[in-house]
């Protein structure tokens, strides 16, 4: 079994503990985002556009309201940016001279990323093709979009492509299957116009944003043709729905509408990060006697995924990260270990992970989640400790439901998480696995490393302690990526030795 240890450190963290009753509880890399003084050439004047027009403003909050009521599930950002990559021609419209302007969209965003939107758009697109496919029923989603001059050619299109879909999924007759796929076949691989009562157009009429979309259809109407069609046309649709040409497209625009921004934070994020330090460090005065620099460097790491957002820019995100370095992670390991010990010792004076994160993302979709997560894996982790004996076997421990719990988690899966609400009722949330950021799977796995350690030996237990492991250092390569905004593979015997 392996152990982290404290690797080329710079600073010393002293642990105080003292002893109560436990009473009550709860990966990827980024481009460089900033931004150089030099306008791309495809760009129009800030001043001779015009101000956000009402109308736009009712066209996006109409489409990502029907978005949020169609898929409940998807966080705020998923579908405000799918709103915008959607309408994307209305909203950033090219001028006579084909240039096109941030005036509108930057009435949404102050900061443009578009790998992260992409993501996003990328994870609906996801949400749609898989609902699709898991309840046998076309998802029509032409029905969403407002009702507009500028979007009709558009919902008409997608509404004949859905239509098609939805023959090929409703249909037994292997004529109709294949006559309807055959439509699909000539938009997407031969990129051919088609007539559907009278109805003539080809894929290069959508905007691209609407071409990704419409290829979501594409996949799954293969997916239910496919015990009709051949293998070398089923890669074929595979193959060219997801060459990311139409999404290399919305990229470029992206950029460029990014470059004419001037990135500012939706707050005064240093300031909000300072107030933190200064009420993590009182929060663990006289019970965890972690060094300021670790503190800080604990607090960024749970509030990770809200630095390397959107929501703040680049200038502000690197004064709070400030330089990675390898210390700093082996220090913060040390600090988690120290607050699991402690919180072990003085179960009636508990310090709650949640508390790490930052208010201003704590009460997002993406926070809540995140929040949830910490607690949950504080609570069973704690409460698995305290229902285990040292004599306990391997079925006792298995089938203990704290056990379970942890061992969902380790396994990348979505879990609920069951806890007593201010009125003193029992309420559950449930925590999707893709929605937990890597700052906080960090700790989380952390926690569970240190839990399998204090736990007997038990058959297949180094089994469960390799796996948690591996997500452990899967989260020190995020870390490290988001920082330094590069993709560099991660030493991590530079945090692990064999026992």
């Amino acid at each position: 079994m392996k152990k982290y240890k404290l690797v080329k450190t710079k600073k010393v963290i002293a642990i105080s503990l003292a002893t109560t009753m436990f009473a009550s509880i709860v990966g990827g890399c980024t481009e460089n985002k900033e931004k150089t003084n030099e306008k791309e050439t495809t760009m129009s004047e800030e001043t001779s556009v015009p101000d956000l027009s009402v109308h736009e403003k009712e066209l996006v909050s109409y489409m990502n309201e029907n978005i949020r009521s169609l898929f409940p599930e998807l966080s705020d950002d998923i579908s405000n940016n799918t709103s915008l990559i959607l309408l994307l021609d209305i909203i950033a419209k090219e001028d006579e001279n084909g240039k096109i302007s941030s005036s509108v969209i930057s009435n949404f965003k102050n900061i443009i990323d578009s790998d992260n939107m992409i993501n996003e758009f990328n994870a609906f697109l996801g949400t749609l093709e898989n609902s699709m496919i898991k309840n046998n029923k076309t998802i029509s989603i032409n029905e969403l979009f407002p009702n507009d001059d500028d979007l009709k050619q558009d919902k008409q299109i997608l509404s004949t492509i859905e239509g098609i879909t939805s023959n090929i999924i409703n249909s037994n007759n292997a004529d109709e299957i294949n006559s309807e796929f055959n439509k699909i076949y000539t938009l997407f691989v031969e990129e051919d116009e088609i007539d559907v009562n009278g109805f003539k157009f080809e894929i290069r009429d959508l905007s691209y944003g609407n071409r990704a979309l419409a290829a979501a259809y594409a996949r799954t109407s293969a997916y239910y043709a496919r015990n009709y069609i051949t293998d070398e046309q089923y890669k074929r649709i595979d193959d060219r729905t997801n060459d990311q040409n139409n999404k290399a497209q919305i990229k470029t625009i992206l950029e460029i509408l990014s470059n004419q921004m001037d990135e500012q934070s939706e707050i005064d994020v240093v300031d909000v990060f300072n107030n933190k330090y200064i009420s993590v460090n009182n929060l663990l005065e006289n019970r965890v006697n972690i060094s300021p620099e670790t503190q800080e460097n604990l607090i960024n790491y749970a509030n990770l995924k809200y630095l390397a957002s959107d929501k703040v820019s680049t200038k502000d995100k690197r004064q709070i990260l400030g330089e990675y370095d390898d210390s700093y992670v082996s220090d913060v390991i040390l600090a988690t270990d120290a607050l699991f010990t402690y919180n072990y010792n003085n179960q009636g004076n508990v310090v709650n992970m949640a508390d790490l994160l930052i208010d201003d993302y704590a009460k997002t979709d993406d926070g809540l989640i995140d929040a949830m997560a910490l607690n949950f894996v504080q609570y069973n982790t704690i409460m698995l400790l305290n229902e285990t004996k040292d004599t306990d076997t391997f079925t006792q421990i298995f089938n203990n439901p704290y056990f379970q719990n942890i061992y969902s988690y380790i396994l990348y899966r979505d879990v609920t998480y069951k806890y007593y609400d201010e009125n003193g009722n029992i309420s559950e949330f449930n925590i999707p696995w893709q929605g937990i950021s890597d700052g906080v799977h960090f700790i989380n796995n952390r926690t569970i490393l240190d839990t399998l350690d204090k736990l007997p030996d038990f058959d297949y237990k180094n089994e469960y302690y390799n796996q948690a492991e591996s997500n452990f250092e899967e989260t020190i390569q995020y870390i490290q990526n988001t920082i330094r905004e590069e993709c560099e593979k991660v030493d991590v015997d530079e945090f692990v030795k064999t026992k």
